[in-house]
């Protein structure tokens, strides 16, 4: 992945508080990879063939260089030089990076490798590598609000997936909260083979929270998977507007964050 010249975000903090920019140097091109690396998974039996069980997706990388806003021919203090070093390398964790490059896109990354490239005594730019926590970087997070308080019967939302990265998505959370007198909720996903996920003998105005990694929170406090159909696979996403039923006074609220190949 390359940068041009540009401001950026890392840990909450702007590259503009710290005089510095992303610039591009040296290269006549710019190569920005499409994915990350796969690894095809095999086992070869002798005098047989070939068995292929799939691919292992690998984290991807990230370079970029930074000089002063000024120009790379303006000098670094030792201690702007102590400040960006504390801002871009403070711990091991992974923190959030954006670029005006890719708007909307956010990369979970850590930097793993860093050193200043000088032209004379602290003049010149930082040279970094990142790596990320995951095979994608992520778009950023989208909350999507649908009311059906006067659903008497069933109603139809439309809900997006701009995931380009796998067959299907499951959001990030969908929460429901349940209207008026009703006890029970449906979706059934119309535009993935008709699977339903259902709940019912909830407490009324009870709101429910379903999360990508299967977890199920309840505003009541009390244990909600006795009263729930285990229908998950009706929170598959098709690639493009998806289609789902819903069957139940209620308000609905979504949460998508696509994996994204740029």
């Amino acid at each position: 992945m390359a940068f041009l010249n540009t401001s950026f975000e890392y840990n909450g903090e702007s590259s503009l508080e710290h005089n510095c920019m992303l610039v591009h140097v040296g290269e006549e091109t710019i190569t920005q990879a499409l994915s990350s690396p796969k690894t095809l998974i095999t086992d070869h039996v002798k005098f047989k063939k070939t068995f292929y069980y799939g691919a292992d997706k690998n984290t991807y990388s990230l370079s970029m260089k930074i000089i002063k806003i000024d120009g790379d021919q303006e000098e670094f203090s030792n201690e702007e030089r102590m400040d960006i070093m504390r801002w871009l390398l403070p711990d091991d964790n992974f923190h959030v990076f954006t670029s005006n490059d890719f708007a909307g896109i956010e990369f979970i990354i850590q930097f793993n490798k860093s050193q200043f490239v000088s032209y004379r005594m602290n003049v010149g730019y930082f040279e970094l590598e990142a790596i990320s926590n995951d095979p994608y970087p992520l778009s950023e997070m989208e909350t999507l609000e649908y009311d059906l308080s006067d659903n008497i019967g069933t109603s139809i939302i439309e809900v997006p997936n701009n995931c380009n990265a796998y067959p299907y998505f499951v959001p990030n959370v969908l929460e429901f909260t349940l209207v008026g007198t009703g006890t029970s909720f449906s979706l059934k996903n119309l535009t993935n083979g008709g699977n339903i996920l259902s709940f019912s003998g909830l407490s009324l105005l009870e709101t429910v929270s379903i999360s990508s990694t299967q977890e199920i929170l309840s505003s009541t406090g009390n244990e909600r998977i006795s009263k729930f159909n285990f229908g998950f696979n009706a929170l598959e996403l098709s690639y493009g507007i998806n289609r789902l039923e819903i069957t139940g006074a209620c308000t609905i609220r979504v949460k998508l964050q696509y994996p994204i190949q740029l």
